[in-house]
């Protein structure tokens, strides 16, 4: 990408210059509040004093593209911060905690006191991929600006009290703008040097323009608060050059100050230094942009946070993911942990066994969760809440100093923060650093990465075709480790083992399968770290060394468990068929369908009374024929009263099948597909408004390159049948997303199914109202299993005016009657 500067002659700097007097208007300056915002009128444009050329290209840094933190849409989120230093672990935590909290794309820092090699790995432990660097002069200044790789930066100009670069993002509605970090001279003497260099920075672009930072200076008199005040020439002197500039105060948000020496009494001084300037250009492209002052701990100036944005932002609603249990080192920081535990902990009557451990660490869940709701408390929440609280006292001090109020709550914000690096280092997994050593923003920097790393955001299948969905994702990965743990069709075992040495010898034998003693159970129990990833139930290991008293009883039972040959169980007896999942062979690990007249309702109904031999008869006519299979492999356990309670992980809800609006039809397809032969099958159930099946079919299909195609076909067959039945208004359901995401684009198709998308979207144009949709596979499951049921020697099936029961009884169990009632 490259971007030709509109300044690259004299001429075209003139022109520039000529018109931005000629739109100007002389305007006295006064203080306006509109909104509870403070803005502030230009006043009147003058000749800028300096020109210089504009390099053109923009320098891409590798990766840019990539999207690490998306803002909302619309929205781009950049962060201002005069830190007073980064070398303290305590104000890198600071501006980590800002980073999570706000999500900027570009963060300006200003007073670094780095070096530059320094403050590039202060950009990569705060989770940054790019920076600019302006390194300290001795044990003061030093600039920095950070962004992540979904903007693109050019660096135009930098120095000891800038740094100038056009930006690019794909979230805002415009190819580029710029944006000037600035930090005006300390110094009052030598402050003209910073409003020179302030117009010189003016006549370098003619593009929008955002400058923001430090300025060491005030607009107005109203806006230094306390003793000394400044000089009317040096508040004039700002005025002038932010008019010549043709710029405009953004207003803010917040404190009326972002400076505080933080003296006592009639020594304290509040002073409004930092602030963000936009020019015309940015005003009218990006005019919704707002200003947020964030009061902070460990520097004495505030952050300020600028939403560059088009317009207000709309409501926005997200789907929470539902979160699972997961144990809290940081819980035992609390004084009242133990009791709590020990008074909740409520293994039942009678010995102490696995499965009653297993049902006591579940009840202990659910306490646990309403203890850290209602007690403990979120951090995240407690640190918002005692910035809102430290902000709010602030407010009612500008003329004083810190009141024992304020100071206090800045010691409960500082042990907040201490229970907070105990999380960060329970996520991040380090092991050799212990609680006490100020190290959240090394633990933050390591969780990060992992947390980055450990996320799959798409697979590819084995015939190339991506899927980013959670629901593909998961069938992928379940598919390729059963492929992987197969044994091979023409492995022979006794071959292998025939001409491989053996390595394990009786001796080992034996003494590996020896009883396991009390010692090594505990022994190896604390040789865990305690923050290593949790089990399915959602305890670390800490939590049992902590509570290794408690519970020791009860896991060493296990030890007469394993001797017993616990793998070969079918699960306990209370094992519910319908509801729990037990089935290893089928998905979702569970029957799909409760058929008519079926009276089990456990496990233990299934076997011949007495024994643990499967009851065949009843197993046929509790489940389909699929199932059948699968159920009958299950090897059961050869002990009816020793079976324990797993502790399994709860079943995701199921999307189920909705009905459409009153006078339209439904036609749902799905497809399957036989990589080595080449071929696969297509389903298609039609439904009506009552969720009553209208019609259907299963096809085999011949020469078939990939399942993509075996979708389309699938979709395109199931139209034909609807335009045979004469329906007038139709929806087709595809649970493919790269196949509903082809026929939904509004570019022509170029793919290797054009031919197949263009026969659906003519075919559905002769429908009077028609649209696809995309849904989850668990919503498609009469489809999916009509295509199942086909095969080369059982090839096609056609249900228009006898559907079958099971189809009925199928699609019954399918459908969402809360829907359009």
């Amino acid at each position: 990408m490259e971007v030709q500067s509109p300044l690259k002659n004299d001429g075209g700097r003139k022109k520039v210059i000529e018109d931005e007097k000629e739109r100007g208007a002389s305007r006295h300056l006064n203080l306006q509040e509109v909104d509870g915002q403070h803005s502030y009128p230009r006043k009147r444009k003058s000749k800028v004093a300096s020109t210089a050329t504009l390099t053109p290209g923009l320098d891409l840094p590798p990766g840019a593209m990539l999207a690490l933190v998306p803002p909302p849409p619309g929205t781009m989120n950049v962060l201002s911060l005069n830190c007073r230093g980064c070398g303290r672990p305590e104000a890198v935590q600071e501006i980590h905690q800002l980073v999570v909290e706000k999500k900027p794309a570009v963060v300006f820092l200003m007073e670094t006191r780095m070096g530059e090699e320094k403050a590039l790995g202060l950009a990569r432990r705060l989770g940054f991929q790019n920076a600019i660097v302006v390194k300290s002069e001795g044990l003061s200044g030093g600039l920095m600006l950070m962004w992540h790789g979904n903007v693109m930066v050019a660096e135009l100009t930098k120095s000891r009290s800038h740094i100038d670069v056009i930006l690019s993002c794909d979230h805002l509605k415009i190819s580029h703008w710029r944006l000037t970090g600035f930090y005006g001279e300390p110094r009052w003497e030598r402050r003209r040097e910073s409003w020179y260099l302030l117009r010189f920075l003016r006549a370098q672009s003619s593009d929008p323009w955002l400058c923001l930072g430090d300025f060491n200076e005030v607009l107005a008199m109203e806006e230094q608060m306390g003793a000394n005040e400044r000089e009317m020439w040096q508040v004039t002197a700002f005025q002038d050059v932010v008019n010549d500039c043709a710029l405009t105060d953004l207003g803010f948000h917040g404190l009326p100050y972002t400076w505080d020496n933080r003296q006592e009494g009639g020594r304290n001084v509040k002073v409004r230094l930092d602030r963000a300037l936009g020019d015309n250009k940015f005003m009218e492209l990006l005019g919704g942009s707002e200003v947020f002052h964030l009061p902070t701990t460990e520097s004495d100036h505030a952050g300020l946070l600028v939403e560059v944005r088009h317009q207000e932002p709309g409501a926005q609603t997200r789907r929470r993911r539902h979160k699972p249990f997961r144990y809290e080192n940081m819980w035992k920081t609390r004084g009242d942990y133990h009791e709590f535990v020990n008074r909740t902990w409520d293994p039942g009557p009678g010995s102490a066994n696995l499965s009653t451990v297993a049902n006591a660490l579940s009840a202990l869940q659910g306490s646990f969760k309403s203890w850290d709701r209602d007690i403990f408390g979120s951090v995240t929440k407690k640190v918002k809440e005692l910035r809102a609280k430290l902000e709010e006292e602030r407010r009612h001090t500008l003329y004083r100093g810190p009141t024992d109020r304020e100071r206090s709550i800045m010691a409960q914000l500082t042990e907040v923060l201490a229970r907070e690096e105990v999380m960060a280092k329970q996520r991040s997994r380090i092991t050799w650093l212990r609680e006490g050593d100020r190290k959240t923003e090394f633990f933050q920097a390591k969780a990060k990465p992992r947390s980055k790393t450990n996320r799959i955001k798409l697979l590819m299948d084995v015939d190339g075709h991506v899927f980013t969905d959670q629901e593909d994702l998961e069938r992928l990965t379940g598919d390729f480790y059963q492929r992987l743990f197969s044994a091979q069709d023409e492995l022979l075992p006794d071959l292998v083992c025939k001409h491989v040495p053996r390595k394990v010898t009786p001796v080992m034998c034996e003494l590996l399968g020896a009883p396991f003693s009390e010692q090594e159970v505990e022994e190896a129990l604390f040789c865990m770290a305690p923050n290593k990833a949790p089990g399915v139930d959602g305890f670390n290991a800490g939590f049992f060394q902590t509570h290794w008293d408690l519970i020791k009883g009860a896991i060493l039972h296990g030890r007469d468990v394993l001797a017993r040959g616990l793998i070969k169980r079918v699960g306990p007896r209370n094992i519910s068929i319908w509801e729990d999942n037990w089935i290893p062979g089928v998905r979702p690990l569970k029957p799909l369908v409760r058929m008519p007249r079926t009276t089990v309702e456990r496990v233990r109904d299934l076997f011949i009374s007495g024994t643990r031999v499967w009851n065949e008869a009843v197993v046929f006519g509790s489940f389909m024929v699929l199932e059948v299979a699968e159920v009958l492999k299950i090897k059961p356990s050869t002990l009816i009263e020793e079976d324990l309670a797993p502790v399994m992980r709860p079943a995701p809800a199921k999307a189920k099948w909705e009905k459409p609006s009153p006078g339209w039809f439904k036609i749902n397809t799905d497809a399957g597909f036989d990589r080595e032969s080449n071929s696969g099958s297509a389903g298609v159930v039609i439904r009506n408004e009552a969720g009553l099946v209208a019609g259907g079919s299963a096809r085999w299909i011949e020469n078939v390159p990939d399942t993509l195609t075996a979708e389309a076909m699938a979709a395109r067959e199931g139209l034909e049948l609807v335009v045979e039945l004469g329906l007038d208004r139709v929806i087709l359901e595809v649970d493919c997303q790269e196949l509903s995401k082809l026929l939904l684009s509004q570019n022509s198709i170029s793919s290797c199914i054009e031919g197949l998308c263009f026969d659906i979207i003519e075919l559905g144009k002769m429908f009077s109202e028609f649209c696809i949709r995309w849904v989850r596979r668990d919503a498609n499951s009469v489809a999916n299993f009509c295509a199942s049921i086909v095969s080369p020697t059982d090839r096609c099936h056609f249900w228009f005016d006898n559907v079958p029961g099971w189809l009925v009884v199928l699609a019954d169990a399918h459908c969402n009657l809360a829907m359009n009632q």
